[in-house]
Parts: structure tokens; C-alpha cells; sequence
């Protein structure tokens, strides 16, 4: 977990995108602020249902000066399937060996998985028609979210303890407004 500044191995990391292009985490911050939505995985139901909410609100991020950016930790391909059939414009980022998860303290482990948050975000979902699509990454990391200011101070950061604990994008927002 981090407190006041990234540290630097995380600005330096680098990572590919849903077209296998690398990116450079700290280039993400360099210029403007960023916030980075982490995922369990591609396949996930709650994730896609999260990240299908928080697409209305990517055309807010640009006024603000901000930018956002997906990490899952799935391969490429995975990433390309989810950010078509979402519909995304922002990057979609793979952090295959979760090193980005980590440095965060992200969650993870298998008493993440079956908590009633989890099981309620999953079967609300479902109900919304974003049915398992296979595990498309490590089902057992949980995701998060991470917003920084240029240069590289830290304005939020959010561990989910299981797939039911997510930010919406208003609160993501006003992280990005401050």
C-alpha cells in the first residue's frame, strides 16, 4: 500500500495494452491526472457490470484534465474481447504477473471470492445479462482503484476487499476534482 507519492517502480513500470502496445505507468500522471480502475479479471461478471457503469463517465475525465485507464490482469487478448464488447475508449491495461497489484497491496486469495458482497455483486450482474465468461485472469486477485495527480501524488487509492467492493464513477470523479 502506498501513502503521499507513487513510488517508483510503479511509475516505471511498463505494461501492454489491449493491442499489445507496452505503456508506461508514470507517463499515465506526467502531464495530467490519472485514475487507474483495477479489475479482478476480464471474465468476471461483477467487473464487467462495474466497468459498463463507469463508461458513461469517461467523457467527464477529459474536462477535468484527467485521464483514465483499465488494468486486469488477464492476457491482451482478453483485454481487446472485454474492451470491445464494453465499448471502451480508454487504454486497457494487462498486468499479467500482477506486480502493479501488489506493489498497491491489492487484495487477494480465495477468502476474497465467496464474502456476501461478492456473492451479491456477482448474482446482481448476472441479473443485468453479464454472465461468467470464463476466467480470464486470476479470479482470486481483487481489484481497486488508484488516482494520481501529475506528477505523482497520490489523491486516492481504494483496495477492494472482494468483487462487490468497487468505487463508482462519481466518487472517482470527485477524487479528480480535488
Amino acid at each position: 500500500m502506498i501513502t503521499d507519492s507513487v513510488p517508483d517502480q510503479l511509475a516505471a513500470m511498463t505494461l501492454p495494452d489491449a493491442d499489445d502496445k507496452k505503456v508506461r505507468l508514470g507517463d499515465l500522471w506526467a502531464d495530467k491526472t490519472a485514475a487507474l480502475v483495477f479489475i479482478r479479471h476480464f471474465g468476471c461478471p461483477s467487473c464487467r457490470a462495474q466497468v459498463t457503469a463507469l463508461r458513461d463517465h469517461v467523457a467527464s475525465f477529459e474536462p477535468l484534465g484527467a485521464t483514465l485507464a483499465l488494468v486486469g490482469n488477464g492476457a491482451p487478448h482478453f483485454a481487446r474481447a472485454f474492451r470491445e464488447e464494453i465499448g471502451l475508449s480508454c487504454p486497457v491495461l494487462c498486468d499479467v504477473e500482477k506486480k502493479a497489484y501488489g506493489l498497491l497491496g491489492m487484495h487477494y486469495g480465495r477468502g476474497t471470492l465467496l464474502t456476501p458482497g461478492a456473492v451479491l455483486s456477482t448474482a446482481r450482474a448476472m441479473t443485468k445479462g453479464f454472465m461468467p465468461r470464463g476466467q480470464q485472469g486470476d479470479r482470486f486477485q481483487q481489484g481497486g482503484v488508484l488516482v494520481v495527480a501529475r506528477g505523482g501524488r497520490v489523491v486516492l487509492q481504494h483496495r477492494a476487499k472482494d468483487s462487490g467492493d468497487t468505487l463508482p464513477g462519481p466518487v472517482i470523479l470527485d477524487a479528480l476534482r480535488r
